[in-house]
């Protein structure tokens, strides 16, 4: 996939609205067989993380209210996330209860790394409810940011879509360029 905006944009257009997509975006058709949709949105995952995130840069600051104060008010549990000082996986569940509400408040330069580590991560045991609904809400943030940011930065003129349906379009999108990726 060529890091180009429009290259993206044309990517983004054809894999995910191709009913809007506008004129002059070529089609693309991609089968895949013996693999599973999780390695694809893992190879997603990662390839948007790298596009976005790169390795090595330096994150934007977590979000503060106008008087300088945070928006977060589990703001050390995610500095220490976002910094490899914790891991999620060994976080105790009611420190990610607490910190769910915040979700809403990442940017993606926050989602994507913090998706990317625990893309492994398998939280269907009972034990781990907190973290699952935690993942949960990650990924819907995630995906509306994903398909938003991508809106805004073609100033498209999509028909409005009732937000429900943000997540799996960046799900979609996500799936595509992963299989792209593979």
């Amino acid at each position: 996939l060529p890091a180009s905006s429009n290259s993206l944009s044309a990517w983004f257009w054809d894999a995910c609205m191709p009913e809007v997509a506008p004129q002059g975006v070529q089609r693309l058709r991609l089968r895949l067989h013996d693999i599973s949709e999780h390695k694809v949105l893992k190879c997603g995952v990662r390839r948007l993380r790298d596009l976005i995130v790169p390795e090595g840069s330096e994150l934007p600051p977590l979000p503060v209210r106008p008087d300088g104060s945070s928006k977060l008010l589990q703001r050390s549990f995610f500095q220490r996330l976002l910094s490899n000082q914790a891991d999620l996986q060994t976080t105790l569940s009611c420190d990610v209860s607490a910190a769910q509400p915040d979700i809403r408040h990442l940017s993606l330069e926050h989602l994507l790394p913090l998706r990317d580590r625990t893309l492994d991560f398998n939280t269907n045991s009972k034990t781990h409810e907190a973290h699952e609904g935690f993942m949960l809400k990650l990924e819907k943030h995630l995906f509306e940011q994903i398909v938003e940011r991508q809106l805004t930065a073609t100033e498209a003129k999509a028909p409005a879509r009732p937000s429900e349906h943000l997540p799996q379009l960046g799900r979609r999108a996500v799936l595509a360029l992963g299989a792209a990726a593979i």
